[in-house]
């Protein structure tokens, strides 16, 4: 609460902000980056409870549009007529393969977001040190944020 400019020990603290914090605080990493755009653009988002619980309909509502519909028990995976049940496996796993390989590499390293790590929330709010401990993390060029080389080879 005292990031948000808040004492905890005053009066001035609303049941909803504290809730906001609690609830923020078991979100995934990802979700958490989300909230704090919004929050960034709106100084009144953090103390509205109503708009928190829409962010989170709105997120949920993504994630289920986003998963992939589970077949039904006991059938197999979608595959041409008459394959094998080899060609049948492999060929279901490629196409999941193929769309899991597009999706990251259109990803942040640092947050996991649909974004490049120079462009990443969490990499401009963050100090010079903690910029250095995310690049690490993700194995990023310090200076470039880019994969594949460190900063002394950039």
């Amino acid at each position: 609460l005292t990031l948000y400019g808040k004492d905890p020990r005053t009066s001035e603290v609303t049941a909803a902000e504290i809730l906001i914090v609690l609830a923020r605080e078991l979100l995934p990493f990802r979700t958490k980056i989300k909230w704090d755009e919004v929050a960034a653009l709106d100084e009144s988002a953090h103390s509205d409870l109503s708009r928190f619980l829409q962010f989170l309909q709105d997120c949920a509502e993504v994630m289920q549009e986003r998963r992939p519909p589970l077949p039904a028990s006991g059938s197999n995976p979608p595959a041409a007529s008459g394959s094998s049940q080899v060609t049948t496996h492999h060929a279901w796993h490629g196409e999941a393969a193929t769309e899991v390989k597009v999706s990251i590499a259109d990803r942040c390293l640092v947050c996991r977001g649909s974004h490049r790590p120079p462009d990443c929330f969490v990499v401009r709010m963050a100090s010079r040190s903690q910029r250095r401990a995310l690049a690490r993390r993700a194995n990023l060029c310090f200076l470039c944020l880019s994969p594949g080389h460190l900063a002394r080879e950039c």
